[in-house]
């Protein structure tokens, strides 16, 4: 990541390091979208009684975005209503008024993504998706295909309130290139398991089986 400032290096790091500790803290992948700000602060309980977060709206924006304050874990995750299109811009203010760093546009190679299908949290009703920066090539890598299907699937979660990161969407988070619907790259898949198991502390074969399922249901609902 040398093509740009050390600052926003260390943003990009501090953002997977939260995720890591999440995880480890939480026993799950960590929430990505949710039906509204209070929830972010309140689940997964198991979490956040060890890692409370404080919840305070991004200035100038009213209900459209929010930061969620972690000291314990030292982090700050931004988040955005799922029906907003402007999330890049706040996503600079966002560094601009929590990281004092000022940029006019987001820096190559770094893109803003969503953690979560937008689309499938509009569907889905969840009206807040947390924001991170991601690789752009890895990102383009994913493409809308997995998403999409993702996107026409039905529910499976019995808890509405919150989604969970899943498997393919680390993959993205952390850098590894998309596994294919079509024609799953097994050795990406195995590099990630590896991965997993050593910085979540996760099974091998449980992630291995986790993204064969996402694939699966993937690959089902493909139009």
């Amino acid at each position: 990541m040398a093509d740009t400032s050390s600052g926003l290096d260390q943003i990009w790091k501090s953002e997977r390091d939260a995720v890591k500790n999440e995880v480890r803290l939480g026993g799950c992948l960590p929430v990505v979208a949710a039906a509204t700000a209070d929830i972010v602060a309140t689940l997964p309980t198991r979490l956040r009684s060890q890692a409370p977060v404080a919840i305070s709206q991004l200035s100038g924006r009213g209900d459209v975005a929010f930061v969620a304050s972690c000291p314990s874990l030292s982090y700050k995750t931004l988040w955005v209503r799922a029906d907003d299109d402007a999330y890049a811009k706040y996503y600079l203010e966002f560094l601009d008024q929590y990281h004092n760093l000022k940029f006019s546009g987001v820096p190559k190679p770094y893109n803003v993504d969503h953690m979560f299908n937008r689309q499938r949290a509009l569907k889905y009703a969840y009206r807040y998706v947390r924001m991170a920066l991601v690789n752009g090539p890895v990102n383009s890598s994913h493409g809308a295909g997995y998403e999409k299907s993702t996107t026409n699937s039905r529910r499976e979660r019995r808890d509405t309130s919150i989604a969970l990161m899943d498997e393919i969407g680390s993959m993205k988070f952390y850098g590894f290139m998309n596994p294919s619907v079509a024609k799953p790259n097994q050795a990406e898949i195995d590099r990630y398991a590896r991965f997993s198991a050593l910085e979540f502390g996760m099974s091998e074969s449980e992630v291995k089986e986790c993204i064969a399922g996402c694939l699966k249901s993937a690959a089902f609902f493909k139009n």
